[in-house]
């Protein structure tokens, strides 16, 4: 399971079920990932300026088997 710092432990918790997630500047994206992985979400969109981290968050949800579910934009 991946791990999450407490502020985005919190974060999650906020995270409703049966919803479309926007992780704006999701940096490493562990937010989106755990939110895939836990609710029920109608998709996720992850934004970042560096297309570096874009990059490797595809690379990572791949692993996990949850690019499908992401549409992913640099800003």
């Amino acid at each position: 399971m991946l791990h999450l710092r407490p502020r985005l432990t919190r974060v999650l918790s906020y995270v409703r079920s049966d919803e479309m997630l926007w992780d704006i500047g999701c940096d490493h994206g562990y937010l989106g990932m755990r939110a895939l992985m836990e609710k029920n979400l109608t998709g996720l969109v992850c934004i970042d300026r560096s297309p570096a981290a874009i990059n490797k968050l595809k690379h990572k949800m791949a692993l996990e088997n949850l690019a499908p579910a992401v549409r992913d934009h640099v800003l």
